[in-house]
């Protein structure tokens, strides 16, 4: 959710809506507890709070309220379907990461899924939704044997998922080839695990296809994407426009990959210098990328990029656990 940030100077505060599902049952019909999980979301946020005002209904369910100096959290419950939605209107500094786990943490709810909207556009076309469900939605699945078997989904501490080793490697040995598929900033992934599932947007997932990238790939791929879109200008810059469509999908997702998080120690680089491409059906280009291991890995062992010179940036939020 990294990418749920507000751009100013257009943007006035945000609107941030957070559907809670697979929650508790008696913690959504607790009006007192309710309260307080609100109170603790938005402590986060740098402002005094002027009054709250929470509903207990009869047989059950909770409505309430907590106002700020300049924001507000709403949230309605729905303790026999262990539904509850949220609604926050916020500065666009304001920590939604933070605010969205206390939430999902408070409420134990097992799906949370949100969508942000910027307010304060100076015109209705430019209105900025993220998250809509109405965007691509794709499944990308990291269960069982759907990764290879050199590698297995655990929980990493701090970070959600993380994929660790499950054998030993030497060092400059293959752990597994992987797929990389290009897709729009916006497109919705639902990411499944043996630990859980949760939704995120390619920007939150994946990398930004560039230039050096680019540079980096083989000959071979270079003239196979030259001949595959007729492109007689070989320049890095002439295959970025067209094997993104003059950037209409310049978001690299590569798989499981996205588990795997950052240290200054590193112990697995992808060789993008080693790739291969090829095409599906529909004509789109598929990457075939070695990950190797720089040093020693033991069984067990979570595998690391170097966050100072990857390609990645993206690193699992504390709300990939279900």
């Amino acid at each position: 959710m990294k990418n749920l940030v507000a751009k100013p100077p257009y943007t006035n505060g945000i609107h941030f809506l957070v559907e809670l599902s697979g929650c508790d049952r008696s913690i959504l019909d607790d009006a007192a507890g309710i309260e307080s999980i609100l109170v603790k979301s938005v402590e986060v946020i740098d402002t005094s709070i002027v009054s709250s005002f929470f509903h207990q209904f009869r047989p059950d369910g909770v409505t309430g309220c907590v106002m700020l100096l300049d924001a507000h959290i709403t949230i309605h419950t729905w303790p026999g379907t262990r539904y509850a939605s949220v609604d926050l209107y916020a500065s666009p500094a304001c920590d939604l990461q933070r605010i969205q786990t206390i939430l999902v943490e408070g409420l134990r709810a097992s799906e949370p899924q949100s969508l942000l909207v910027e307010r304060g556009q100076p015109a209705p076309e430019k209105m900025r939704v993220h998250g809509h469900r109405r965007v691509a939605s794709y499944i990308l699945d990291c269960r069982g044997n759907l990764i290879p078997d050199s590698v297995f989904v655990e929980k990493s501490p701090g970070r959600g998922f993380g994929l660790f080793a499950a054998r030993d490697f030497s060092i400059g040995e293959l752990i597994y080839n992987s797929s990389a598929t290009l897709t729009e900033w916006d497109a919705e992934y639902v990411v499944k695990t043996d630990l859980g599932k949760s939704l995120h947007d390619a920007d939150s997932l994946g990398y930004e296809l560039h230039l050096p990238l680019i540079d980096m790939w083989p000959e071979q791929v270079r003239h196979t994407l030259a001949r595959h879109y007729d492109i007689q200008d070989m320049s890095s810059t002439a295959i970025l426009k067209c094997v993104t469509g003059e950037g209409e999908r310049e978001v690299l997702i590569t798989g499981f990959d996205g588990l795997i998080n950052h240290s200054d120690n590193p112990n697995v680089t992808m060789e993008w210098s080693d790739a291969k491409v090829k095409f599906d059906e529909e004509g789109n280009p598929i990457w075939e990328v070695p990950t190797r291991a720089v040093r020693r890995i033991s069984i067990g062992e979570e595998l690391f990029v170097d966050y100072r010179i990857s390609l990645f940036d993206f690193v699992p939020p504390a709300d990939w656990l279900p």
